[in-house]
């Protein structure tokens, strides 16, 4: 997902010369992206840690497998990993998202006015890095729900021994 698509386009410096991106693009792109990208995330984390949780309680009471009570606790666990998306994207990412939403919205703005280019110069470089900055921080968001899921798959597998 960081590696491919909009991502690549706008956060590689080749890909943003090979297609004629600019700064200005480059955030409209990646805030585009990102509308249509936090319209999931939260509810896939918040879904995932449910499911989690309930299959927790689900085995503790039900399941005669004798790995059991490790299956519950790694559901459990599971279940806490995935709901920490929703903190870590507030506590971490959100302070770098806010200003590079804010550059989309005076980009828009400026351009209603007639002006092609808006970013220029140290601005231009210092909107680029957030999107860096931006594509790290998704990479260990999305690190953090691969964990729930191998937490949650080895809880499957422990029931089906």
């Amino acid at each position: 997902m960081t590696t491919c698509g909009v991502i690549k386009m706008v956060s590689s410096p080749q890909e943003r010369q090979r297609l004629d991106i600019n700064a200005d693009r480059a955030v409209a792109l990646w805030a585009d992206m990102y509308e249509a990208g936090k319209k999931t995330f939260a509810p896939t984390a918040l879904a995932t840690a449910a499911s989690f949780f309930v299959a927790s309680l689900t085995v503790q009471n039900t399941s005669s497998a004798p790995q059991r009570e490790l299956a519950a606790r790694l559901f459990l666990a599971s279940s806490l990993v995935s709901l920490t998306i929703v903190p870590f994207t507030i506590m971490v990412m959100l302070p770098n998202i806010n200003p590079l939403i804010a550059t989309r919205n005076r980009i828009l703005a400026q351009r209603t006015k007639g002006e092609l280019t808006i970013l220029q110069g140290a601005e231009a470089e210092q909107a680029l890095q957030g999107i860096q900055i931006w594509k790290r921080q998704n990479l260990a968001r999305m690190a953090i729900g691969f964990v729930s899921m191998a937490l949650g798959t080895g809880a499957a597998a422990l029931l089906l021994q």
